[in-house]
């Protein structure tokens, strides 16, 4: 156990203070009234302790040898490198925030019912790559989960998606050459060494491309609704940022298992 974490019932780190390996101790405490083990709520209990080995974290030394840990040949190559990776973390996460408020916004003014066959589906989709990043993960697939469960989420990137096109088609917005091959590079500079790897996977096949596409044009539609939206500014940091990118991951989770994250298709396949 790591002093300090509160992983234990009150009392029990602070009876371990002071405490060397090979020393025993006892500890009479008392289990919470809200203890999650109903038998034990409330009740007196005895800890008969008896300390095995005390332990305690060093801080590494940053250097040149450290970096290499991290392929990195000195510190300040390592430096330079999580700062161009935060950089870019953080520019995804503030793009997909804004995103969300705009997109929000759109349909909200833009209510209408889609046919349900469409929803379902979409539904489907959500359900085959929930399934598919399951597999990826090592972990059991949920065979039994009805693709229902997605309608909600699947509802709504209909919607979006049929925005999104009359937007584009109305504006003649399409995606350039140069502009995919941007977008491509910017995505692929958060996988570090592997990055190549990915670009070479998506011009493999010009197909692959199409979600990259509709990235580049999702943006240019974002760019076309800002310029007559009303936008607040607010000033934030790193942290905030990242907290709220959290928040709003639980909160896709509860109606979407998947969690509304998207599937890398060229690392499954490598």
């Amino acid at each position: 156990m790591v002093l300090g974490k509160g992983s234990m019932i009150a009392g029990f780190e602070d009876g371990l203070q002071g405490i060397s390996a090979g020393e025993s101790t006892t500890l009479n405490l008392t289990f919470p009234k809200e203890y999650h083990a109903p038998q034990l709520a409330g009740k007196e209990v005895v800890f008969e302790v008896d300390m095995k080995e005390v332990a305690a974290p060093t801080a590494p030394k940053l250097d040149d040898k450290f970096a290499e840990k991290f392929g990195e040949k000195t510190m300040d190559g390592l430096r330079k490198s999580m700062s161009e990776q935060m950089g870019v973390e953080l520019k995804t996460r503030l793009a997909n925030q804004n995103k969300d408020a705009l997109f929000g916004a759109l349909l909200e003014v833009n209510d209408f019912e889609v046919p349900q066959a469409s929803i379902d589906q979409e539904a489907k989709v959500l359900l085959q790559d929930m399934q598919q990043r399951m597999q990826q993960q090592g972990m059991a697939s949920q065979g039994d989960m009805p693709a229902s469960t997605f309608n909600p989420e699947a509802a709504r990137r209909v919607k979006l998606g049929l925005l999104v096109n009359q937007i584009a088609t109305e504006n003649k917005i399409e995606a350039t050459k140069k502009q995919l091959d941007a977008k491509l590079a910017e995505m692929a500079a958060s996988y570090g060494e592997q990055a190549q790897q990915m670009i070479d996977y998506y011009n493999a096949d010009p197909s692959r491309m199409t979600s990259i596409e509709s990235m580049v044009v999702e943006e240019m539609v974002q760019e076309v609704i800002l310029k007559s939206a009303k936008v607040t500014a607010k000033k934030t940091t790193f942290e905030a940022v990242t907290q709220q990118a959290k928040h709003n991951d639980n909160r896709k989770s509860k109606s979407n298992p998947n969690g509304g994250g998207a599937i890398c298709p060229w690392r499954a396949s490598l």
